[in-house]
């Protein structure tokens, strides 16, 4: 049941993998409109696929998922429009960027906008019991699914 009217939720999803998924499912889950803040490849850092490899994966999991209530916008800074929309009003994060939410909030009251409901769901773990991420993928310890190589 959809909790919110315009969520927003935001990363690189560099070698899109298993917490990704979770991380856009519980997005989709609470809102109505889903806002999704990708970074520009100037925003991103080294290593990390292409800006289209990434809104392309991007894509076909949210058509996977027979998702039609999002847009996908670029980041070149951490907050991307969830700094200025007014009509946002949730955003969905992980653990590990839980106090950038936080940051945004202030951000947001500072500008007299509303402060943002921030849901934060655990990281996906994977095989090891380690926590999956991009980086781990990249250097080849695991696979997208959190399998151990």
């Amino acid at each position: 049941m959809m909790k919110f009217q315009h969520v927003a939720v935001g990363g690189t999803f560099d070698r899109f993998h298993k917490g990704h998924k979770a991380l856009l499912e519980k997005t989709l889950e609470l809102g109505r409109r889903v806002t999704i803040g990708l970074t520009s490849d100037g925003f991103s850092g080294r290593g990390v696929e292409p800006y289209e490899n990434r809104k392309e994966c991007l894509e076909r999991h949210m058509h996977s998922l027979g998702a039609e209530n999002y847009v996908i916008t670029q980041l070149e800074d951490p907050f991307g429009p969830a700094r200025t929309d007014g009509s946002m009003d949730a955003l969905v994060v992980s653990e590990e960027t839980f106090e950038r939410g936080l940051e945004l909030n202030r951000l947001r009251r500072l500008s007299g906008l509303n402060e943002l409901e921030i849901i934060s769901i655990p990281m996906v773990k994977s095989d090891d019991g380690e926590v999956i991420s991009s980086s781990r993928i990249r250097m080849g310890e695991i696979d997208s699914e959190g399998r151990v190589k």
